[in-house]
Order: C-alpha cells, then structure tokens, then sequence
C-alpha cells in the first residue's frame, strides 16, 4: 500500500492497514513518505519502499554516498520492517534484510522518463516474490523492471516481450 494521503486522512492510516492485513497473514508493503512512513514502519510491514528523499527525511540527515544510503537501510531495518528497499534514482538501489545489504548499480539504459519508475520497480519485486524467490533475486527483477520502465515515454508501461 501507499501513496500520498488523501486531504483529511489520519496520518495512522496505513499503520492500522499494515496490523489488520498482519492479523490476516497478509504479506504487507509500504511506500509512502513522511510521517505516513514514520507511522506505516511502526507495525512492521514485510517491506517498506522509500525513495532517497523519504528516507533523509525519516533518518533526519542527507544521504551522500551508497555507502550512507546502506547505512541509512540498515537503520529503517532495524524499526521494524524485514525489508527495505531503498530508491535511489540515477544512483541504483538498495535491498536491506537479515541477509544483508545489496547493492544494485544502475543499469546503463537511455532515459526516456522516470514517471513511475518507482512504481515499476517495486512491481519487478513482487513479481520476485510472486515467484516465491528470495529477496536478492527479487531485487533482480526491481532493478530489472525499472531500467525498463525509464526507457519507455511518459506513463506507458515497458513491453516485456
């Protein structure tokens, strides 16, 4: 689940999502910002999604270096989530779980748009998953999905044929 907060919605919202879809044996995902995420993060989604920019914000700092976006994921682990999945645009990606840090370099693809890159990229993950893989290699198919979706105009979705 995610996305902004419609005008008037709790900022809890997703948290209490988050615990009726646990409570349901519901393998449940974040991606939201602000304090939506500050909140989500707090009932232990399987996975939380930040982008670079929503991850300075819910750590308090810049993030320089894939070195400091490691580090910064391994920090959003260790609140509560089994994964995080840390966006970083032009600069890769990150996956943090118990297993450990990875880093994925980004793909060298011409830029066409990133509109929904974001999105597509925690598509190729649940695909991953969906194919019942564990997260390095669903982390794969993330990177995979959005180096795809960035080569396609405006809001189309890539042809994976």
């Amino acid at each position: 689940m995610g996305g902004t907060l419609p005008p008037g919605a709790a900022p809890t919202i997703y948290k209490d999502l988050i615990e009726i879809g646990k409570k349901r044996d519901t393998y449940v995902i974040l991606d939201a910002s602000g304090q939506a995420l500050r909140e989500g993060i707090a009932a232990c989604p399987h996975v939380i999604k930040p982008n670079k920019s929503e991850a300075e914000e819910f750590l308090g700092r810049e993030i320089k270096t894939i070195a400091d976006a490691a580090k910064g994921a391994e920090e959003m682990l260790s609140v509560g989530s089994e994964t995080v999945l840390l966006s970083l645009g032009g600069d890769g990606a990150i996956c943090a779980d118990k297993n450990g840090v990875f880093y994925a370099k980004p793909l060298c693809v011409p830029v066409k748009s990133t509109t929904g890159a974001g999105d597509t990229f925690l598509a190729g993950f649940v695909y991953g998953k969906n194919k019942n893989l564990g997260n390095a290699a669903a982390f794969k198919y993330a990177v995979s999905f959005s180096a795809a979706k960035i080569q396609t105009e405006g809001v189309d979705l890539p042809s994976f044929k």
